[in-house]
């Protein structure tokens, strides 16, 4: 193996074939790339302000749940599920928590005992930190295996990918993901594998993403693991999951249960979008029945999903950059040394691809992802120069070509971005006004299609249901009543309600 490669070395687009070595310095490519992307959420969040969340993100129920912890009454949560609406505190109106990973609300918790309400509106710096160092580790993962110059080329693909940009604004725990993801491929593909420290890495991503569940497995194959290296990743990772496995068993009596599972038979047009997570007769214990009653409707839909996830794989990093990771694993898979890591890469790449057609074509999916696509699109692009560009002379303006590809790709969701905000500011403000008027207190949950954020700013437990499930359960123009589940307010009552009619919508009372 050769010596790792001197941090200000000259080099050529031939080191793509480099093997890896484990030096630490940073070059003064790699540097100056950090220090853009530093730039670039500086400017995302301090000047353009595109960080407010939005009510709809997930971030707020995050916060409910560190807001519970606070409070002494460990993972529950006062947003309520339909299936979970039996298996309530009476005391508390809360639920277990048996949707979200333990992790963000564990990193919450200090935020919201310093900021309150308002903690929520500040989530977007840690992602945008997460996200930094995400690109960080991939360039100490890519210099060793590629040099310095693919190495910033790949910081500088996953700063500017769009869906990036959107999970740094509204999705935190697809950025936690992607750093954990990060931290492993770096401790794991060097010449002494670092088993414990991917174990970890991986093991507390997926208390936020559990799909690196399935990753896990794939990068220590693509490392080359010893057995005892792999005891002791194997180790590492089950100190992180196991607590929350028990935690599950002892609430619904299985381990891997998941509340989100329900999108497996949802989004599709027997059950269109999340009606199964507000349906009160499908409880965990009855899941597994109704899975396998309606295995007959997942067909039709894995054909309608699959191609609209494949159409966002091949655009990941960004859309004017996508078409590279190919040609980056098929570079790598004739070397030796890497024909394993790019078999890996290639079968890791099929998990967002197999979520997004299993249950929602949510291209957020992919960002948990996001290091390995920026590794294989620099790599991929070097490739090239490589095999096409006959002049050195040439070959040394590929990565300001492909940085500026993916700068152009992302400028139009920046925009985009920046005029969400906007509304979201104004959203947020007259919500919480009108909210604040709801009594911080009371024996009934209050009904909404916002529940999170309705609990989060009210203080007060939220059903979730839409207005149209509303009227279902308390009809507007009968005398007679609808069958509901025992402990809900016996009659109709427009106080105990806040829906939307849209996206941007201003929430409303029933009436």
């Amino acid at each position: 193996m050769p010596p790792a490669e001197s941090p200000d070395a000259p080099e050529t687009v031939t080191a793509i074939g480099a093997r890896p070595t484990d030096a630490q310095a940073v070059p003064k490519r790699v540097a100056l790339a950090l220090a853009v992307a530093l730039v670039w959420w500086l400017v995302d969040l301090a000047l353009l302000r595109t960080g407010t969340p939005h009510p709809l993100d997930d971030l707020w129920e995050d916060g409910l749940i560190a807001r519970a912890l606070l409070a002494g009454h460990g993972f529950w949560t006062p947003m309520l599920y339909p299936p979970l609406w039996a298996m309530r505190d009476p005391a508390t109106l809360t639920v277990p928590v048996l949707v979200h990973g333990p992790l963000l609300p564990l990193l919450l918790t200090p935020m919201v005992a310093v900021f309150g309400a308002r903690a929520i509106d500040h989530v977007a710096w840690l992602a945008a930190a997460a996200a930094w160092l995400t690109a960080y580790f991939t360039a100490r993962t890519l210099q060793r295996a590629a040099g310095a110059t693919v190495a910033a080329v790949a910081v500088l693909l996953l700063t500017f990918s769009p869906i990036l940009l959107d999970a740094v604004n509204h999705s935190f725990s697809v950025v936690v993901g992607a750093l954990a993801l990060a931290i492993a491929l770096d401790a794991l593909l060097r010449r002494e594998p670092r088993g414990v420290t991917a174990g970890l890495a991986l093991g507390l991503g997926y208390l936020t993403r559990s799909e690196l569940m399935l990753v896990a497995p794939l990068v220590a194959l693509a490392a080359g693991l010893a057995p005892r290296q792999w005891l002791h990743f194997g180790a590492a990772f089950l100190v992180c999951a196991v607590p929350w496995w028990a935690h599950h068993f002892a609430v619904v009596g299985s381990p891997f249960f998941n509340l989100s599972s329900y999108t497996v038979v949802g989004f599709s047009h027997a059950f269109p979008g999340s009606s199964l997570m507000r349906d009160f007769a499908l409880t965990p214990d009855r899941w597994p029945a109704f899975l396998q009653s309606n295995l007959g409707a997942l067909p039709p839909k894995w054909l309608e999903s699959f191609p609209r996830a494949l159409k966002r794989v091949v655009v990941t990093p960004g859309v004017l950059t996508g078409w590279l990771v190919g040609f980056g694993l098929f570079a790598w898979l004739p070397r030796p040394g890497y024909r394993r890591l790019a078999s890996a890469a290639m079968f890791i790449a099929l998990i967002p691809v197999a979520l997004m057609t299993v249950t929602v074509p949510q291209p957020l999916y992919l960002v948990t992802f996001l290091p390995l696509f920026a590794i294989a699109a620099s790599i991929g692009a070097g490739a090239l120069v490589e095999w096409f560009v006959p002049t050195v002379r040439i070959a040394r303006w590929w990565p300001a070509v492909v940085v500026l590809l993916a700068f152009a790709g992302v400028i139009p969701t920046l925009l985009v971005a920046r005029t969400e905000a906007r509304a979201a500011r104004d959203l947020l403000a007259s919500e919480r006004a009108a909210l604040a008027k709801v009594p911080a207190t009371g024996v009934s949950p209050l009904f909404s299609d916002r529940p999170d954020f309705v609990a989060w700013t009210t203080g007060r437990p939220a059903l979730w249901m839409t207005s149209d499930e509303y009227d279902a359960l308390y009809p507007r123009f009968t005398a007679e009543h609808a069958a509901r589940p025992a402990g809900l307010p016996a009659v109709r009552d427009s106080n105990l309600t806040w829906f939307h009619d849209g996206h941007w919508a201003a929430g409303r009372r029933a009436r």
